[in-house]
């Protein structure tokens, strides 16, 4: 199969119908038993997508898209010429070519999903708090459209897309806690020297949620590698920030929270 073209894009959007999704309700998770999922990030939109059939045939009752769900900002074209940074508007709209996208409706009609997002579909590589703060609100309004997030819930209302998940119950209790490494984190040359990863209330709703509830297993999903220790081949991970991974693993350990993993997105072959 080769490259999606321009002309399937428009084709798509143009056919497309409007499929509501399958927002993952935090309050109904409780009653259930999740047993298996997939996770995904590094999607460009105008790659051929085959493998949503294949992720739908495993039959995953939860779909967590991990970061880089789509790409708004663009590679230049100059040899290290970096990235152009896009805007919300490009984060929208790539977001609304991927919904159009007939096998991932079909997908997305069956599965429960939601996500969080990284750099490119935050639309400014490697970025953090340093986007402008009615721009950031536009490219988090623009992921929850996306994800069928209705108007009045916690992400809704807060500066930012973390979340919490909690599903069956003893012993069979898994916790998903979706992190957001990108609407507080510092700029890696802060003037400052401030070089923290979440931010201050991030880290107090986070402590908050590992002491209020308790699972068997703990799934903590970011956009960026969790536990890397400068690997050259990756031009971001939270070791580029080792207070915030030393305080991660420490808070770990303070609330007692054992079976732990870490999953992440940011790695693309």
């Amino acid at each position: 199969m080769g490259p999606t073209t321009a002309g399937q894009l428009l084709a798509w959007a143009a056919a497309a119908v409007v499929v509501q999704g399958r927002w993952l309700n935090p309050s109904a998770t409780a009653q259930r038993t999740i047993e298996r999922f997939a996770f995904a990030s590094c999607n460009k939109v105008e790659k051929p997508s085959f493998f949503w059939p294949a992720i739908s045939a495993r039959e995953p009752q939860l779909f967590l898209w991990l970061g880089d769900n789509i790409y708004a900002d663009k590679k230049s074209a100059w040899p290290f010429g970096g990235w152009i940074a896009g805007n919300a508007s490009r984060v929208r709209h790539q977001l609304q070519l991927q919904r159009a996208n007939p096998d991932y409706s079909r997908f997305a009609a069956e599965v429960d999903i939601t996500g969080i997002y990284d750099d490119h579909d935050y639309a400014v590589n490697d970025a953090g708090r340093e986007v402008e703060a009615e721009e950031r609100r536009r490219v988090q309004d623009a992921l929850l459209d996306f994800l069928d997030e209705p108007p009045a819930t916690a992400r809704r209302s807060r500066d930012g897309v973390w979340a919490e998940y909690l599903f069956g119950s003893s012993p069979r209790r898994v916790r998903l806690l979706l992190l957001d490494n990108r609407s507080h984190r510092d700029p890696y040359d802060d003037a400052d020297g401030h070089q923290d990863m979440l931010g201050a209330e991030q880290w107090a709703w986070l402590e908050e949620r590992l002491r209020a509830t308790q699972a068997e297993v703990t799934f903590i999903g970011a956009g960026l590698q969790i536990v890397s220790r400068g690997d050259p081949h990756l031009a971001e991970s939270w070791s580029r920030m080792p207070q915030s991974q030393a305080k991660l693993v420490a808070l770990l350990a303070a609330t007692n929270t054992s079976g732990a993993v870490f999953l992440s997105g940011d790695m693309r072959a």
